[in-house]
C-alpha cells in the first residue's frame, strides 16, 4: 500500500492549556522567563508584581493582576519576537550554552499564571515592538497579534531599556484558581533566586525583585570552606569544610558525557551553645533542613535541580543534613539526566546513576561519620542535659514538617483553627467518656459543667489507651534509624519499641 501522508488537526487551545500544566508555581515560572533574560546577555532584571488593589492584604490568595519581567538584553526586532512566541522556538536563535530547552518555556511558563502574555522588545535598532497571545481569543489557530504601545509601555520602555534595546514581558489576566498570596511569591524568590543564579550573579548579573537586589548565595558555602579539608576525626563541627574539592567525574562513558562534582559539609547546628551561638541561628545561616541536603544540579551555571538526593543515593537521615554536594553539566548531559521541559525534574539515566553512586560512596559516609563525632565529642565536653535534648528534637522536627516557602498567614491561620477544633472535639469526648463513666459506676448523671479535671483523669486512667502505654518500650536506638519496630514480649505478647534518640521520638 502507497504511503500517504494525511493532515491532522491541530487544536491550538488545548495544546496551550496542556503546557500551561507542565507544573510551574510562581516563583519557577518567573525563572524560567529569567533564563531567557540571562540568555539575552542581560545585565540588569527587574521582576515587579502587581497586586490588584494598593490596599489589599499581600498574605490574601488570588490578588496578582500581573507580573512583569524586564531586562537591558540584548532585545528582540519583529523577527524574533515572532519565534519567541512560536510553539516549540527555532533552535536557530540559540547558543550552545542557553538556558533553554524546548522552545517551549515562556508559553508554558507564562501560561501557568495567566492568559495573556504580551512582548515588548527593542534590538538598538530604534524601533520597540509588542505582540501579544491571548488564550481567550485563540480557539483552533494559534495566533499572535501585533499592537501599539500604550503610555504605561513608554514609561517602562525609557525607565529600563538601555538605547532602546531590552525585553518586557507582561503576563496578564492571572488565573484566579487558589493563585498563591503576593507575599509567599515573593518569599520563594528572595529565597531561591541567589541559588539559582548563583554563578551569574556572582559575575556581573542583577536581579531585582519590587527593586530589592537579591544576593548571591553559594550553597555549598564554598568560600568559607576555604582551606579546610575534613578530618573526620578531628572536626569539631563549628566550620565549613571540604569533602571534595571540584573534579571532573564521567557520567556516561558510552556516550562521553561528564560533569564535574563538588562536596562540603556545613557546620553542626547544636556545637556553638558553648559560644552564645543557639542552633537556629547556625541552622537559618547555612540553611540547614530536611529540604536542603543533597545535591545541587548546575546545567550550563544555571540551577535545575534543588537539593536532590539522586533517587536514595543520600539517604534520608538526619545526619546527612550537613552534605551539600553540587553537580555542574553542560547541555550535552540532558539525556544522563532526562531533564524535563521545566528544567526542574531529573531522572537519572542507568549509567549516570551507577557514575554517582559509586564515586561518592566514600564521600557521604565521611559525611555522617563526621556529623556524629562532632556531636559525640559536644556530648563529651558538655553533658548537655535531657531538656536541651528535647528542644532539639523538637526543633528538627518542626523544621522538618513545616514549609515557610509555602504557608502564607491565611495558611497559618487555618492551621491554628484546625488544631483548636481538634482540640475542642478531643476535650468533648473526654468529657462524654466521663458522664458515661460515671453513669455505668455510680448511677448518677451529671452535666457536663459539674464534670472536673479529677473525673476525666480518672476516665483516662482506666482507658485502653493508658493500658496500652505498658506495651510500649523505649530503647536508645534501632537498627537501620528506624523509629519504631514491633516487639514481641513474653508476658504483653504483641509490644512496641520505639528508639526513644530518634527526631521523631518525641
Amino acid at each position: 500500500m502507497e504511503k500517504r501522508k494525511q493532515r491532522r488537526k491541530v487544536n491550538a487551545a488545548r495544546i496551550c492549556f496542556g503546557i500551561s500544566r507542565i507544573g510551574y508555581t510562581p516563583a519557577s515560572a518567573i525563572c524560567d522567563i529569567i533564563d531567557n533574560a540571562v540568555s539575552a546577555n542581560a545585565k540588569n532584571i527587574h521582576i515587579e508584581i502587581i497586586q490588584k488593589s494598593n490596599s489589599s492584604n499581600p498574605n490574601r490568595k488570588n490578588n496578582v493582576q500581573q507580573y512583569l519581567i524586564i531586562d537591558d538584553g540584548n532585545g528582540m526586532n519583529k523577527e524574533r519576537i515572532g519565534n519567541a512566541l512560536d510553539l516549540g522556538s527555532s533552535e536557530l536563535y540559540y547558543s550552545e550554552e542557553t538556558l533553554s530547552k524546548f522552545g517551549l518555556g515562556l508559553k508554558s511558563a507564562s501560561f501557568a499564571q495567566g492568559k495573556r502574555l504580551e512582548i515588548i522588545s527593542g534590538d538598538g535598532s530604534g524601533e520597540i515592538y509588542k505582540e501579544y497571545v491571548d488564550l481567550e481569543e485563540i480557539e483552533d489557530d494559534y495566533f499572535s497579534v501585533e499592537c501599539n504601545l500604550d503610555d504605561h509601555d513608554n514609561e517602562l520602555v525609557d525607565k529600563y531599556f538601555d538605547d532602546k534595546r531590552g525585553t518586557i514581558i507582561r503576563i496578564s489576566k492571572i488565573h484566579t484558581n487558589n493563585h498563591p498570596s503576593i507575599k509567599s511569591i515573593i518569599t520563594e524568590l528572595k529565597d531561591r533566586l541567589g541559588v539559582i543564579y548563583y554563578y551569574f550573579i556572582k559575575k556581573d548579573l542583577h536581579i531585582f525583585i519590587n527593586n530589592e537586589e537579591i544576593d548571591a548565595v553559594d550553597p555549598l558555602f564554598t568560600e568559607e570552606a576555604g582551606d579546610n579539608n575534613l578530618d573526620e576525626n578531628e572536626w569539631d563541627g563549628k566550620s565549613v569544610q571540604w569533602i571534595l574539592r571540584p573534579v571532573d567525574i564521567t557520567l556516561d562513558a558510552e556516550n562521553d558525557v561528564n560533569g564535574k562534582i563538588e562536596i562540603t559539609t556545613l557546620p553542626h547546628p547544636r556545637v556553638r551553645k558553648d559560644e552564645g551561638i543557639s542552633d537556629a541561628d547556625v541552622r537559618k545561616k547555612y540553611r540547614i533542613s530536611a529540604a536542603n541536603y543533597g545535591f545541587y544540579i548546575y546545567r550550563n551555571g544555571r540551577l535545575i535541580n534543588w537539593a536532590n538526593r539522586l533517587e536514595g543515593i543520600i539517604p534520608q537521615d538526619q545526619d546527612y543534613y550537613a552534605f551539600r554536594g553540587r553537580i555542574n553539566i553542560q547541555s550535552d548531559a540532558d539525556d544522563a539526566f532526562n531533564i524535563d521541559v521545566s528544567k526542574s525534574h531529573i531522572i537519572l539515566s542507568e549509567d549516570a546513576r551507577s557514575a554517582l553512586d559509586d564515586y561518592i560512596l566514600d564521600y557521604k559516609s565521611k559525611c555522617k561519620n563526621a556529623w556524629q563525632g562532632a556531636w559525640q565529642k559536644y556530648q563529651a565536653q558538655t553533658s548537655e542535659s535531657s531538656n536541651e535534648r528535647a528542644n532539639s528534637i523538637a526543633i528538627e522536627v518542626n523544621d522538618y514538617l513545616d514549609d515557610p516557602l509555602n504557608e502564607d498567614d491565611d495558611d497559618q491561620n487555618e492551621r491554628e483553627k484546625r488544631e483548636e477544633q481538634i482540640n475542642t472535639e478531643m476535650r468533648r469526648k473526654e468529657t462524654n467518656d466521663t458522664i458515661a463513666r460515671i453513669i455505668d459506676e455510680e448511677g448518677e448523671e451529671k452535666n457536663e459543667e459539674q464534670i472536673t479535671p479529677e473525673d476525666i483523669m480518672k476516665t483516662m486512667k482506666g482507658s485502653s489507651t493508658i493500658s496500652d502505654l505498658a506495651c510500649i518500650f523505649k530503647v536508645p536506638s534501632i537498627q537501620d534509624n528506624i523509629i519504631w519496630e514491633p516487639y514481641a514480649d513474653a508476658e504483653k505478647k504483641q509490644c512496641v519499641r520505639i528508639s526513644k534518640n530518634h527526631r521523631f521520638a518525641k
